[in-house]
């Protein structure tokens, strides 16, 4: 049952970007959405539709407001569920999605996340440039990469988390991330740009990776006991903290020298100049060859 079909729609007509889109057990046919540049108002599909609903490799369906998933088979193939227009609430359900894109139009435009959604590749931040637009509440599990693509987004309240079992990274023009966590069985996370985390950042299992760019962390820092932290830095590399650090894992700081006295291309920083970050936890730290500004530990200041 084609999603292209008219006939497959009460009324005989095809959704278009003015209708809300509605699947529950009035049919237990499945669903195909077969056509190109689908987009709707909103769409719904409750835990009495029995069905299932696949969308067609390489196909982007466009929402302009809610996405409730609450049914139980959902086949995302290689799609991009892309949310634009205003503030909006994503429930995603217990299902995979491929690529998220998260593309508010104008300020104060956020999209709320009520439980967890789980994307399998890429989530793309592609918003206006307005720093007012956010990512609230819930959580964002990422399979592959995370690019943010405007030079100004808010970040908000919700957590993007790092979960693939290859090699992810995440890169910015200028925009900021919610909070931001990596949480990975094997390989790494790499911060492929200057990044900022307008949040916390936390590293539970996996190991985060950064070298030649800024990454500024406007909230606490967290390495969990399975958590890697490492700054193997061949060029300029600056970390900025605006709260605590606390490392109960490795935090591997590797400015590059060979011996004391020469370059230190590792710069630790605080967001606010004069205002020292405090130190803290029973993990290993690797620090070498690395400029340290008002930094702070239980026996005083770095």
């Amino acid at each position: 049952n084609n999603w292209s079909t008219a006939a497959n729609w009460s009324g005989d007509l095809r959704p278009t970007s003015n209708d809300d889109v509605v699947f529950d057990g009035t049919s237990v046919k499945n669903s195909a959405m077969d056509s190109a540049g689908l987009a709707i108002l909103s769409f719904n599909a409750s835990s009495t539709y029995t069905g299932s609903l696949s969308i067609a490799n390489g196909n982007t369906l466009t929402v302009t407001g809610n996405w409730t998933y609450n049914a139980a088979n959902f086949d995302a193939g290689t799609s991009t569920i892309k949310f634009t227009g205003n503030t909006a609430t994503f429930t995603p359900g217990a299902v995979n999605y491929y690529n998220l894109e998260v593309a508010k139009p104008s300020s104060g435009s956020d999209l709320n996340i009520s439980g967890t959604a789980t994307t399998t590749n890429d989530l793309i931040i592609s918003a206006a440039n307005d720093d007012t637009n956010n990512i609230n509440t819930g959580t964002v599990n990422v399979g592959r990469n995370v690019s943010i693509t405007n030079a100004n987004f808010g970040g908000g309240t919700a957590t993007v988390n790092m979960n693939g079992s290859g090699s992810q990274s995440v890169s910015s023009s200028g925009g900021w991330l919610p909070n931001f966590s990596v949480n990975k069985s094997a390989g790494s996370t790499t911060i492929d740009s200057n990044v900022r985390v307008g949040g916390t950042l936390t590293v539970t299992a996996g190991e985060l990776r950064h070298n030649a760019y800024t990454l500024q962390i406007d909230g606490g820092t967290t390495i969990s006991s399975g958590g890697t932290f490492s700054d193997y830095a061949t060029a300029s590399s600056t970390i900025k903290f605006g709260s605590t650090i606390t490392n109960n894992g490795t935090m591997i700081l590797d400015g590059g020298g060979t011996s004391c006295g020469d370059f230190d291309y590792v710069l630790l920083r605080s967001t606010t100049d004069g205002t020292q970050r405090s130190w803290s936890g029973s993990g290993t730290f690797n620090i070498q060859d690395t400029d340290l500004k008002d930094m702070g530990a239980t026996s005083g200041a770095v």
